[in-house]
């Protein structure tokens, strides 16, 4: 496996054509959920304004057993997610029954600014209804030139079973970028509150997370793309007093389109400065996108040890709430993109 690494690393001074999938975000250190800085279909998770660049695609994950459809409406752009369920949702509610079923719908267009709005709703139930989980959320974003505005919002949130419940009280996720040059700099805000009632006692938890960080794009050549991240993140979380932790994560990644038909990515991302010494390990990636005329495949082919800044925050955007790194194991996140 460290030759294969090696060898993965040595190729991957590279760009390719085919924006596609958590597979590709994953293989360069990103999250699942988008990134702040590289294109790729999967940002409109992050800004729901992004579907304007990816119009006319068909999208499926394995791992997360996703699909995805964007087309166009007179002058607007549309987008279907079936199966998507927030990291936000899983994390808060999970503990009880994780919601399942997710559906997404949003619409975008683009005029001095492009711009969109989508609503998410996922739930689950046991037979006969005794315990069930309900969530509904929106997201909205704008951009316009170097500028990207974007948030999401837990409209809704309860799960419950015999003697249990979790409502939420507040869900609100912020960032914004702003790119220059072949740099990207980018800021994000979380904030998150749930009351939880055991056997009668009600407990309150709140979490509170700032982020801030910059990434960098250079094409080196016209099949190669050199990519590196490094942020601050810094997440509180309260329930009878105060728990603080921090770290500071770099990523360096690259992607090169070896033949016509073939890319190749990896990414290492290691964390600088961490309060935990769990947070100051190293990971590593590699994965493969094979294109055959309007359809792509993306594949993990490589990882190790999920790296985790704040899972419980759960929001999306670059490492809040998901793995920094990688841990669907090896070819277990494959995925699809058909442009027509």
């Amino acid at each position: 496996m460290k030759n294969y690494l090696t060898l993965v690393l040595a190729l991957a001074v590279v760009s390719s054509p085919a924006f596609a999938s958590t597979a590709r975000l994953q293989a360069l250190g990103e999250d699942a959920n988008g990134s702040y800085y590289i294109q790729d279909s999967r940002n409109m998770f992050l800004n729901p304004s992004e579907i304007v660049h990816f119009k006319k695609k068909l999208m499926l994950e394995t791992a997360s057993k996703e699909a995805s459809f964007i087309n166009t409406f007179g002058d607007y752009t549309y987008g279907v997610t079936l199966n998507r369920v927030s990291d936000a949702a899983k994390n808060t509610f999970g503990s009880i029954l994780t919601p399942k079923n997710g559906l997404e719908v949003g619409v975008a267009g683009e005029n001095t600014v492009h711009w969109g709005l989508s609503v998410a709703h996922s739930g689950a139930n046991t037979a006969g209804n005794v315990t069930n989980t309900n969530v509904w959320g929106a997201r909205f974003g704008v951009g316009k030139d170097a500028w990207n505005v974007r948030g999401t919002i837990g409209l809704y949130g309860d799960s419950k079973t015999t003697g249990a419940e979790i409502k939420s009280k507040s869900n609100i996720d912020l960032g914004a970028s702003y790119a220059f040059d072949s740099m990207t700099a980018f800021a994000k805000f979380v904030t998150s509150s749930t009351d939880g009632t055991v056997a009668a006692t009600t407990t309150n938890t709140k979490y509170t997370g700032y982020g801030v960080g910059v990434g960098y794009k250079k094409e080196m050549t016209k099949s190669t793309t050199m990519y590196s991240r490094l942020e601050a993140d810094r997440l509180t979380k309260t329930v009878s007093s105060d728990t603080t932790t921090w770290n500071v994560p770099l990523t360096l990644a690259a992607e090169t389109q070896a033949l016509s038909w073939l890319a190749v990515r990896a990414s290492i991302a290691q964390s600088l400065l961490a309060q935990n010494s769990s947070d100051s390990s190293t990971s590593v990636g590699a994965g493969l996108g094979l294109t055959f005329g309007d359809l792509n495949i993306d594949a993990l082919v490589a990882d190790n040890a999920a790296f985790n800044t704040n899972a419980a925050l759960g929001t999306g955007g670059a490492n809040t709430g998901s793995t920094f790194g990688f841990g669907n194991g090896m070819l277990a996140n494959v995925a699809m993109t058909y442009n027509f």
